[in-house]
């Protein structure tokens, strides 16, 4: 498959965003082409500080700072391109040393299962630049909130990377190959995402290896690339909320009381509000808003669910059949438990805020799929009683599954409430 231009999917994202954002830019005026690139470096090297690792961060994105000028949401479409194409770049070199001679049984299975993590780090990747290219002023909060999701789930992918290698203890000569490949690998990454002018010679090679402008590993140059663009998402949502919200203190703590109010009507008060108070400004009083970022709640966390039951899915080797078997039921209820929320949240945007029999209709559907969403979540832990699965893999599945339940009974306790 031919690599995707990280140029032309930033190009892209500018123009969607040029056409549908209504947040002023701030961009630099063409006084004179070095005071305008002057402040575009500066935007990105402040922007780049707030991140863990600030020196990868501006290395990866300096050059593209004609494209993102001074504005924060090109910035993070830029960041994700940029790990995508490194993304790409690390999981062909560690197909292909998968491959290579010599290598032990448990090093081939290590390389194995990273392409595997690295795989799903490209759809997560994907998904956050096509979530970005529905971003308008009306649910920037909403969208930039589930880009974070997903990367915050790359992130733990990287991290399931880097721990198959730690466990390798006898790796001397795969560490060192991994080593001198990743140095490649990434330098010519870098030239391809960045731009010609970034050259790859002996000199760019041994402040890579020294980690000038990323670590010598490849799992770990992932793990800091990914979380210096999850901070600065971070970042970018933080500034929004502060520019963006035109309440004042005072609003904002009667809105946030609103919330608190409606909340202690639910099953779980506590975790409803602490899941609906960041949104407060959006929802300011507004009992419909409410319900429907009550059920974007719930649907991003039976996102997290099935991606974290996807992981562990994948533990080649560590699985009973009996285990495999209750994991792929529960993937596969928490998977309807998705499209009922979908559902739900289809048939709250077709509401046309009257009495009339659509609405009716379509609130009594809201409620029959909400129902059924949580019957298939308890579903998943039913077969701990006929079924041995060993303690420390319940735990994990049970707090998955009740951490979903949580957000869905109140979701539907709100939706009872309203009609």
């Amino acid at each position: 498959m031919e690599a995707i231009s990280p140029k032309h999917l930033m190009t892209s994202l500018v123009i969607i965003i040029a056409s549908s954002l209504t947040a002023h830019c701030g961009c630099a005026k063409r006084g004179g082409e070095r005071p305008y690139k002057e402040a575009n470096t500066l935007f990105i090297r402040t922007s780049c500080s707030s991140t863990t690792y600030p020196r990868l961060c501006y290395s990866s994105l300096v050059k593209h700072a004609d494209l993102i000028q001074t504005n924060r949401v090109v910035l993070t479409g830029a960041a994700l391109n940029v790990t995508l194409a490194s993304v790409k770049s690390t999981s062909a070199m560690m197909s292909t040393l998968a491959k290579k001679q010599g290598l032990k049984p448990r090093e081939v299975a290590a390389m194995q299962d990273c392409v595997e993590q690295l795989s799903d780090t490209v759809d997560e990747l994907r998904r956050s630049i096509a979530e970005m290219s529905d971003l308008r002023a009306s649910n920037f909060e909403m969208i930039m909130s589930d880009v974070q999701t997903w990367v915050s789930a790359a992130l733990t992918d990287e991290t399931t990377c880097n721990d198959g290698f730690q466990e390798i203890t006898a790796a001397t000569d795969i560490k060192s190959t991994v080593r001198r490949l990743v140095i490649q690998i990434i330098c010519f990454a870098y030239k391809r995402a960045i731009g010609h002018l970034y050259q790859c010679n002996r000199k760019t090679q041994m402040a890579l290896q020294h980690g000038v402008i990323g670590s010598s590993r490849s799992s770990q140059n992932l793990f800091r690339i990914v979380v210096s663009l999850l901070l600065i998402l971070t970042f970018l949502q933080l500034a929004a909320s502060a520019s963006a919200s035109t309440s004042t203190t005072d609003s904002l703590k009667a809105y946030k009381k609103f919330i608190k109010d409606k909340c202690n009507s639910t099953t779980f008060p506590k975790v409803c509000y602490k899941s609906l108070s960041p949104y407060a400004s959006k929802i300011k009083r507004n009992r419909v808003t409410l319900t429907k970022v009550s059920i974007y709640v719930a649907l991003k966390a039976a996102k997290i669910a099935y991606s974290t039951l996807t992981k562990l899915s994948k533990s080649k080797g560590k699985l009973t059949h009996g285990e495999a078997s209750v994991i792929a039921d529960c993937r596969e209820n928490i998977d309807e438990t998705l499209d009922l929320l979908s559902q739900s949240s289809d048939g709250l945007a077709n509401l046309n805020g009257t009495s009339s029999a659509h609405d009716q209709f379509q609130w009594d559907n809201i409620k029959t799929w909400m129902s059924a969403a949580i019957t298939d979540e308890g579903t998943c832990t039913d077969e701990f009683d006929e079924i041995q699965v060993r303690p420390s893999l319940q735990k994990k599945i049970k707090t998955t599954v009740y951490n979903l339940s949580w957000f869905t009974i109140n979701a539907l306790a709100l939706v009872n409430r309203l009609y």
